[in-house]
């Protein structure tokens, strides 16, 4: 009896605090000239920093409100400490979902300017802690039968305590028994050209291989600052090429990074033995975290704007890849 107490108390405390936030959200959306502080833009939503080290996403316009709602669904399936936290979401209006989760002060995106502005590089045990982290939550999703499809240091967020969280998992999507995207590989619109896979490109396969891919593709750029397969920015259809054909450009560095590959299982064996992150302070990012959450000086944003340019953008993705794929038939007709 004293349990169900308990959890009536829990269900009644949670369900007004949902309440008054659904309440709080509406009121600001109420408002045309509600501005609010912008943590980030992506392809189909914008993050607004709420009260209370909350963060908002809300879509970009009223078509891309499905890929919130998907979202959510893969997030309410996916818990982990290593992925990101879904407070709560729910319907602003109709058709106008809005995502609600813990807010996380940087991406590693950031973190690797801030690095290359006070230390000239990413610290090695940084990258270690970073490879690890983001392997928990890639083998999370592959064991709920999911992948991610769109790994990126911007999809990879440093919480308050310094422990990077997978995020932005709408495009994520569940994989068959041999561990195959089931939409196939025409999941190549979801993500960066550098970052796909050659039988993505070919059309060939996409699996759960693409996110370990993607993984490789960041903890390169991390410690060396640039793609593994070129030293300068290719264009396109060079790039293209080069992800087909080419091979992995070392410098002096290159154990570095072998020797970074070649320990990731013992970090991980390490991590699962004591139980971590139990000690949160272990984490080697935790200071910068904190240093940039207490000094961060966020651009305000109407919160109502919507991008004139988001179906500009969609079509100029589709363009692309169509470009890819012809310059690739054209090189094995060749």
């Amino acid at each position: 009896m004293a349990f169900l107490g308990m959890k009536y108390i829990y269900n009644f405390i949670f369900h007004r605090e949902t309440f008054e936030l659904e309440y709080e959200v509406e009121a600001l959306f109420q408002q045309d000239d509600t501005m609010l502080p912008i943590l980030g833009r992506g392809g189909f939503g914008t993050v607004f920093k709420l009260r209370n080290n909350l963060a908002m996403k809300v879509p970009k316009c009223m078509e891309y409100s499905y890929h919130i709602r998907e979202e959510v669904i893969v997030m309410k399936l996916a818990h982990s400490d290593f992925i990101l936290g879904l407070v709560h979401s729910f319907d602003v209006r109709p058709e106008l979902t809005v995502l609600i989760s813990e807010i996380c002060p940087m991406d590693v995106e950031a973190l690797q300017e801030y690095c290359e502005r006070n230390f000239d590089a990413v610290p090695l045990r940084m990258v270690q802690f970073i490879a690890t982290c983001v392997c928990k939550a890639i083998d999370h999703l592959h064991q709920l039968k999911m992948a991610h499809f769109d790994l990126k240091c911007t999809n990879v967020l440093i919480s308050q305590q310094g422990i990077p969280k997978l995020c932005d998992l709408g495009s994520a999507h569940p994989l068959t028994e041999d561990g195959e995207s089931i939409w196939g590989p025409g999941l190549v619109n979801f993500t960066l050209l550098k970052n796909l896979t050659p039988e993505v490109l070919t059309g060939t396969s996409a699996s759960w291989k693409v996110d370990f891919y993607a993984l490789g593709v960041m903890l390169f750029e991390l410690l060396e600052g640039r793609h593994p397969l070129w030293i300068e920015v290719p264009s396109k259809r060079e790039a293209t090429r080069k992800i087909l054909h080419g091979t992995i450009i070392y410098t002096d560095t290159d154990y570095v990074f072998r020797d970074l590959i070649d320990g990731l299982v013992c970090w991980l064996f390490d991590y699962y033995v004591n139980d971590f992150p139990a000690d949160l302070v272990t984490s080697p990012i935790l200071s910068i975290a904190q240093e940039v959450m207490a000094n961060d000086e966020l651009v305000l944003t109407l919160l109502n704007e919507r991008s004139r340019s988001v179906h500009n953008e969609t079509s100029e993705s589709d363009s692309d890849l169509a470009d890819i794929l012809a310059f690739y038939n054209e090189a094995s007709d060749g």
